[in-house]
């Protein structure tokens, strides 16, 4: 095992975060969907009588460096909210569908990126997004789709109308199939929705864009700071119980999208993340913790910082 030589502190101090709590690192250019998720669950924990504002103001509160014993891995480690509309979970959930798509992307010989978009309506979201599900899978049911797509996966998107105040669900997918003309997709996907024409259907040309891209979704369809209360409780409703992110198709490429296996370590906590934080520009150990973290590199036993933090604790 390579470990991560004693750096010069300037040489990295560039990386060094502006803020020594995880919660608000994380958080980074997130503020105003943090601060309109902080809005909805106070309107939630109201009108509900729930206590979400306090798990979500919990979020990653507490953070720690680790360092696996085997590999020399450092990660941090920290509890989650878990709730839909975090913009730190949802970035986690966003990466780990990323990881998902792109394994998939990546195996299959036609990969090709589709949107499928309803006429716009003034019914209630929950209703719009019941048949768009529905129309969906009707036109999986053609033959047209059938016979040209092998497979895919999807992910609900949700715009609204400023000017009229009307949700604007559409789907996009990224498929293995062969080729399908735009004209010919638009008239079967008419048919499945009973007169929604608009289609796009175009060759994916670069992988880890459209991942980026469609992994947004499969953690929240909208984002919620342009909402008004009452609009982003009912986006809230409506997401209950329903998945954000989906597959279908024959078994043996369904396999691809499997969840990556994350072996467990033994590891040992080196410190919290406040802590070697503010001493990453004093101090050499913090600065290689630090730093063996951003760039994925291994780290050796003898780095720590238990010369300065006496209270860390070990596990494995």
């Amino acid at each position: 095992m390579n470990g991560l030589p004693l750096l010069d502190t300037q040489a990295t101090k560039a990386h060094y975060p502006n803020q020594t709590c995880y919660r608000l690192y994380r958080l980074n250019s997130n503020e105003s969907e943090y601060s309109a998720a902080e809005r909805l669950y106070d309107f939630i924990d109201d009108l509900e009588h729930t206590n979400k504002k306090a798990l979500l103001k919990s979020c990653k509160s507490q953070a720690y460096f680790c360092r696996s014993t085997v590999s020399g891995r450092v990660f941090v480690q920290s509890q989650s909210c878990h709730l839909k509309f975090c913009p730190i979970c949802s970035s986690d959930r966003a990466f780990k569908v990323k990881l998902r798509v792109e394994q998939y992307l990546k195996k299959i010989r036609f990969p090709k990126f589709i949107t499928l978009t309803k006429k716009h309506s003034s019914d209630p979201l929950q209703v719009q997004l019941d048949k768009l599900y529905q129309d969906f899978k009707s036109l999986r049911r053609m033959k047209l789709f059938k016979n040209r797509i092998s497979s895919g996966c999807w992910f609900f998107q949700i715009t609204i109308n400023k000017e009229t105040g009307c949700w604007h669900p559409h789907i996009h997918c990224l498929v293995n199939g062969l080729f399908i003309s735009q004209k010919k997709l638009s008239k079967a996907w008419s048919k499945a929705t009973g007169g929604s024409y608009i289609v796009d259907i175009r060759a994916v040309k670069d992988v880890s864009k459209a991942c980026k891209y469609v992994s947004r979704y499969a953690s929240k369809p909208c984002y919620i700071a342009s909402l008004s209360d009452v609009d982003a409780y009912e986006l809230h409703e409506s997401l209950v119980n329903r998945r954000l992110f989906g597959t279908w198709g024959k078994k043996n490429e369904k396999l691809l999208f499997s969840r990556p296996k994350l072996e467990s370590e033994p590891f040992e906590i080196l410190g919290s993340f406040t802590t070697i934080c503010s001493l990453a520009r004093f101090d050499d150990n913090a600065a290689c913790i630090f730093s063996a973290w951003i760039s994925g590199s291994s780290l050796t036993s003898n780095v720590n910082v238990s010369h300065i933090e006496k209270n860390f604790f070990n596990s494995g």
